[in-house]
């Protein structure tokens, strides 16, 4: 939408023909009549002075064509998305050897930040070139086992052949012998086996306490700890010297590029999004303040809270320039539909007495009521269906404080004018964000 903003000293500017916004009611000199009054008129045009108009922060805009959405606000919590958050911990015990990250440090993924000398990892990597060793004797005595049984298999196979030259508890020595030998053989192979087997489970557990490290300090039983994201370090747990259980968190890392906000919306209003669909959001810290991230809903709760009478939703924001902070609370306008062009006026012109809604047209040196009939409005502006035209310019911020400026005061008489009214500011009125202007 094309507006114009007039603010600060350019509304000091714009309207410098303005007249006094309030007169005071004052007593006549001597030969004069009274000033009366009038009553406060929400309908009589408004006339504010360059000082005033800096005073409230007016700021005028001009109607024009536009694009409007229609948007479910929601107020929500940032949140570190969990697979964006890494803590540092060992495996095994042992004692903090050194710390590179403190809190606030960016890391990049594969700094080494954390040393951790480990007692019982060193007596594992014993343990493991003590199997190596076990393993390579055993071998030996596998195949000389199996030499052993096949040499006892061929002198059967020659006493077997020639039964009728032998002795018949000759024979039945050569088959004890050959049978003793295959059974040996075999229990020597299956006895390997098993070693290997405690090997392989033992390099497996050593490779996941080293958690990819190849330093030379692994020979020292001292464990590195890597980032595996890129991020920041936002809590530090250990000092050096310290010791350590395993699992014991020493730093955390996160990224908070992308982030997640979790809201909850009422049961109401949950038939107006559809569980399946993809629905860009505005995200702003301030609910009147500028679009500060954008995101999408990832995820609506098929469930309703029994007592809360909401469901859970989660949103999926970007977060390059890390205004959002974890623990933030932030203000989520949910876009449900656009509308490309439609007469459209700035959210803060539009302002309401009862059922009637209206705004506040310059014309000429003043500001003047005018009804209008809204359509839907976003967090942004508000579709105007009926009562204004494109190149209308309407008060867009300060409205509320516009209404309650009173009107010029009427003499008496004409022969009696307010000559001695000393123009003053308006008394500061809370506007419609809570605040005095």
């Amino acid at each position: 939408m094309n507006s114009r903003l007039v603010v600060g000293l350019g509304s000091i500017a714009l309207l410098s023909a303005l007249g006094a916004v309030v007169v005071l009611p004052a007593l006549a000199h001597e030969g004069h009549g009274k000033v009366e009054t009038q009553g406060f008129d929400i309908n009589a045009p408004r006339v504010v002075t360059p000082e005033a108009a800096a005073l409230i922060g007016l700021q005028t805009a001009e109607v024009d064509f536009g694009e409007v959405v229609e948007v479910l606000r929601v107020t929500g919590i940032v949140r570190t998305q969990p697979d964006r958050a890494r803590v540092l911990a060992p495996r095994i015990g042992g004692s903090i050897v050194s710390i590179r990250g403190r809190v606030g440090d960016r890391v990049a993924k594969g700094d080494a930040l954390v040393e951790v000398a480990s007692p019982e990892f060193l007596a594992l990597r014993a343990e493991l070139v003590q199997l190596e060793g076990q393993i390579r004797l055993l071998q030996v005595e596998v195949d000389s086992n199996r030499e052993r049984a096949a040499q006892a298999e061929a002198e059967l196979g020659r006493v077997e052949e020639n039964q009728g030259a032998v002795a018949a508890n000759l024979l039945s020595e050569k088959r004890r012998v050959a049978i003793g030998a295959r059974a040996e053989a075999q229990q020597k192979a299956i006895e390997l086996e098993s070693v290997r087997a405690g090997l392989d489970a033992k390099r497996k557990q050593i490779d996941i306490l080293e958690q990819g490290d190849t330093s030379d300090s692994r020979e020292r039983g001292i464990l590195t700890l890597f980032a595996d994201i890129d991020g920041i370090v936002t809590e530090r747990n250990g000092i050096v010297g310290q010791g350590v259980d395993a699992g014991t968190s020493i730093l955390q890392v996160a990224d908070h590029s992308i982030v997640q906000v979790e809201g909850e919306l009422p049961e109401s209003m949950l038939a107006r999004l559809d569980p399946t669909a993809t629905y860009p959001v505005r995200l702003r810290t301030d609910v009147d303040g500028e679009v500060v991230a954008t995101g999408t809903v990832r995820y609506l709760s098929p469930i309703v809270d029994d007592v809360k009478r909401t469901a859970r939703v989660v949103i999926d924001a970007e977060n390059p320039a890390g205004v959002l902070r974890a623990g933030m609370y932030v203000d989520a306008s949910i876009v449900l539909r656009e509308e490309k062009s439609a007469v459209v006026v700035p959210r803060g012109a539009i302002l309401s007495d009862g059922s009637v809604s209206f705004v506040f047209v310059k014309e000429k040196d003043a500001f003047v009521k005018k009804d209008v009939h809204p359509g839907f409005g976003d967090d942004r502006v508000v579709e105007v269906l009926e009562g204004l035209a494109p190149g209308d310019v309407v008060v867009a911020h300060g409205a509320y404080s516009v209404m309650r400026v009173r009107p010029k005061p009427v003499p008496a008489s004409a022969a009696s004018p307010a000559a001695d009214a000393k123009p003053t500011q308006p008394e500061p009125e809370h506007g419609s964000d809570g605040h005095k202007h």
